[in-house]
């Protein structure tokens, strides 16, 4: 049994995206990581938009347990520009 955690109009990129920005959203930090993660490993045609704004939150200066929750998914994508930001980091 699965269980989609916030609204599913929220279920975005871009909503994602300002949720680890520090907007509100019925997401929570977890699940919009884990919606980017997804995405950005689905490789559709949103895809480059969720691998950076992982990229963008494993570099940012905020929350530590944040960024490093977006590294790891980030070596989750498989792509080279997603594991050479996670071996960084």
């Amino acid at each position: 049994m699965s269980v989609i955690i916030g609204d599913p109009k929220d279920r975005t990129v871009q909503v994602a995206r300002a949720t680890l920005a520090g907007e509100k959203s019925t997401l929570s930090l977890g699940a919009a990581l884990g919606l980017l993660q997804e995405v950005a490993a689905g490789g559709g045609r949103e895809a480059s938009a969720a691998v950076a704004a992982l990229i963008e939150v494993a570099q940012d200066k905020g929350e530590p347990s944040v960024r490093a929750a977006a590294t790891r998914s980030l070596a989750g994508v498989g792509s080279s520009k997603a594991l050479d930001v996670a071996r960084k980091a």
